[in-house]
């Protein structure tokens, strides 16, 4: 057991540093600890923990007052190989989400390990994310960072709580003034622009239903959505060819109304970028109702025509786990999920059960995804939480990891296909962190993954989400016996439907 005397003077010092043989394994029982490992500096709170090769050269002091911390030393003959990680240390840091916003819509159930046992939602009728949430937070913490976004040209955008409840309103405003209102079809493609979260936030205010899309549709895939929709309005990139698709679409569909381009103008098009700052970022709020349909997402069509699986507001709260339990988001850290936001993905990802935590979001705005091109942000940026389907990390791994600086990493998860046994030990081994799959559609949240807190079990998916009451049955409707292979179901009443599970087709 250490005792570290907190002295004013050292703060504004070098840290002396040393090595010896072994690793060590430090845990901080009370105050906090300022520690130096190689290049890096960390400072840890109660609760914390820190592994680390002792032959790096390492030094630490406390930090603001004393500070109480166990230090484990263990002889390891063989060098740093048994820490497994970029850089040769690991931090962790606990979650201190006592006075989270999620708290006021959810009671959870948590073992000793944070492993949720069981989770119950209470909201008002009128319940909307960007309101209850978004709005919610610009008042309680209106400077927290809520998203860091680059452009495809790596510029710089820092976005608050504050800052996207007032855009929000400020778009919501413009919106309306184009004619949109309650109950109509907007579709959104906006690639990864940060235009896209103060359009959807937007959207939610006035009670529009969101319909992400992505901007590889050609015209006869837009065709199909607009008439299966309904659309009567249209939220859309300049970049690439999308829009003079939407064009061509228009030519058999004439049910749009309003067209508005993000990006350069076009003819023909309101502009987004020269009229939407024109309006205020005051807004009445708009009444709903928390089971009426808020979001439209279609499906892959895997076995036939895509399908719409409508949303009830409720959706985001379904996400609580996702982001939590899950990616295991830090409130103070920076999580990257890796999605366009016409996939389902990216909801899962990069602003409900992200922003219930009060966790900011990284956003990056790339034209094609490069593995030597994403890894560097990880230490440039300070990402902590990753999630990103298993072809992602096969491309990683393909890579020298170890050129590269991935210490700022905590915890990363994988979804939307299959998990390869070799990209799972691989990545292990890089970093000394185990990826946790999950599993989703979207017509649901994530239904069967690991938990944090779980037992990893490499090659399998999980076991299913407290949220939802999971089934497998056969050929005949009958649950299966252990061993036997079934289709997965969701069990659900109309007076008993899980936040997160849809509304119908």
């Amino acid at each position: 057991l250490v005792q570290a005397k907190f002295d004013p003077a050292e703060m504004n010092k070098p840290i002396p540093v040393s090595t010896h043989k072994g690793e060590e394994f430090d845990y901080i029982l009370k105050g906090k600890l300022k520690v130096v490992i190689g290049d890096s500096e960390e400072v840890l709170s109660e609760g914390d923990t820190l592994y680390y090769d002792s032959s790096i050269p390492h030094g630490m002091i406390a930090w603001d007052a004393d500070c109480t911390f166990l230090a484990v030393v263990m002889d390891n003959e063989t060098g740093h190989d048994n820490v497994s990680r970029g850089g040769h240390y690991h931090f962790a840091h606990r979650r201190n989400d006592a006075d989270s916003i999620f708290r006021r819509f959810a009671d959870l159930v948590e073992d000793e390990k944070g492993k949720l046992i069981d989770i119950s939602f209470h909201y008002p009728d009128n319940y909307n994310f960007a309101y209850d949430v978004v709005d919610a937070l610009a008042k309680k913490c209106p400077d927290k960072l809520a998203m860091l976004h680059l452009d495809e040209n790596k510029t710089e955008r820092r976005f608050s709580f504050g800052d996207m409840a007032r855009e929000s309103s400020r778009t919501a405003n413009y919106f309306a003034s184009l004619g949109i209102k309650k109950g109509d079809r907007v579709m959104l493609i906006l690639k990864r622009h940060y235009q896209f979260w103060y359009s959807i936030l937007a959207l939610h205010k006035l009670g529009a239903i969101v319909i992400p899309a992505t901007d590889q549709l050609v015209k006869k895939d837009l065709v199909y959505r607009f008439q299966a929709a309904s659309v009567s309005a249209l939220v859309c990139t300049s970049q690439g060819d999308v829009s003079h698709q939407v064009e061509l679409a228009m030519e058999e569909y004439n049910g749009i109304e309003t067209k508005i381009m993000v990006g350069s103008p076009r003819e023909g098009w309101y502009h987004f970028n020269t009229e939407y700052a024109n309006h205020s970022d005051f807004i009445r709020r708009v009444d709903n109702k928390f089971d009426e349909v808020s979001l439209m997402y279609f499906t892959s069509g895997t076995t036939g025509y895509p399908k719409i699986a409508a949303h009830s507001y409720t959706y985001s709260l379904g996400h609580l786990i996702t982001a939590k339990s899950w990616h295991n988001v830090n409130p103070d850290g920076i999580h990257f999920t890796i999605s366009d936001t016409g996939w389902g993905k990216a909801l899962w990802g990069k602003i409900y059960g992200q922003w219930l935590c009060e966790a900011a979001i990284f956003t990056y705005d790339f034209h094609k995804f490069d593995a030597k091109d994403i890894l560097p942000l990880f230490s440039k940026y300070g990402i902590t939480t990753f999630c990103a389907p298993p072809t992602m990390y096969r491309f990683f791994i393909k890579e020298d990891l170890s050129s590269y600086d991935l210490s700022s990493l905590e915890y990363a998860s994988t979804a939307g296909e299959a998990l390869n046994p070799e990209v799972y030990q691989q990545f292990l081994l890089a970093t000394g962190i185990k990826l946790m799959e999950g599993f989703g559609q979207t017509e649901t949240t994530l239904t069967i993954c690991n938990l944090l807190g779980e037992d990893m079990k490499p090659g399998s998916m999980g076991k299913p989400s407290p949220m939802y009451h999971m089934d497998l049955l056969n050929s005949g409707g009958v649950s299966c016996k252990v061993g036997e292979v079934g289709e997965i179901v969701v069990r659900a009443t109309p007076d008993n439907k899980p936040c997160g599970l849809f509304s119908g087709y």
